[in-house]
């Protein structure tokens, strides 16, 4: 089990307010990651698409990627 750790110093109430914001706003995500969502509906599906993506782009060689991305799932935030 992963142990959490406690910030150096806590955050102040405009940085959390700007991360609200951030997030709110779309955050990191990127026109490419829009157009991998409208063209993957599906979010198992855009899921194997990044982790053969990844696997081909770092040439990491998981012979079955197709299947260890079926075990990954995503959790709604």
């Amino acid at each position: 089990m992963t142990e959490l750790q406690q910030l150096a110093m806590p955050l102040s109430c405009s940085q959390g307010e700007a991360a609200s914001k951030f997030w709110k706003e779309g955050g990191w995500e990127t026109k490419e990651i829009g157009q991998l969502k409208r063209a993957f509906p599906d979010c198992q599906e855009a899921v194997k698409v990044k982790a053969i993506t990844v696997n081909i782009l770092y040439g990491t060689h998981i012979i079955a990627i197709s299947q260890v991305a079926d075990c990954i799932r995503l959790v709604p935030l």
